[in-house]
């Protein structure tokens, strides 16, 4: 994301902020959270989309497609409420993922096909911010020492 463009910042933390109120937002954040922590240290690999062998991978993919599309004309004039607002409707898709399917599968090709699902829609994500970042309600944040 960078900060070249202070204001566009500014926009977007009041854009991740705003979501706050949205009823799948915590469900949604902490999906992403684990999204986060799956794809870290993994390999990036191309989607082969024939490869996808569940209904809840190709439902997800469905519903990432649709989000990519409505979300792109308002991430590139801007809006990123009304980006994450339509990002917050992966929820359910998501979740139906994470309860059926086996991410890290032992074979090859199909644990790398879902990280790789898993990777656009952590870059979709990106595009606003990061929602693993933001504290969520009854969360302790980490303070940091004051030097003195």
């Amino acid at each position: 994301m960078g900060c070249q463009d202070l204001y566009d910042t500014f926009r977007r933390a009041e854009a991740l902020n705003g979501i706050r109120g949205l009823p799948d937002f915590e469900a949604l954040s902490l999906s992403y959270r684990r999204v986060k922590h799956i794809l870290a240290g993994q390999p990036s690999v191309p989607l082969e989309e024939a490869r996808l062998v569940t209904d809840e991978e190709r439902a997800l993919l469905r519903s990432l497609r649709d989000v990519e599309n409505s979300a792109g004309p308002s991430l590139a004039a801007g809006d990123y409420a009304s980006a994450l607002r339509q990002m917050a409707t992966l929820r359910s898709p998501l979740d139906r993922f994470f309860e059926k399917v086996l991410v890290m599968d032992p074979e090859p090709r199909v644990r790398g096909n879902r990280l790789a699902l898993l990777e656009r829609i952590s870059s979709l994500f990106s595009k606003v911010g990061d929602l693993a970042e933001m504290v969520l309600e009854g969360e302790k944040t980490e303070t940091v020492p004051k030097r003195g």
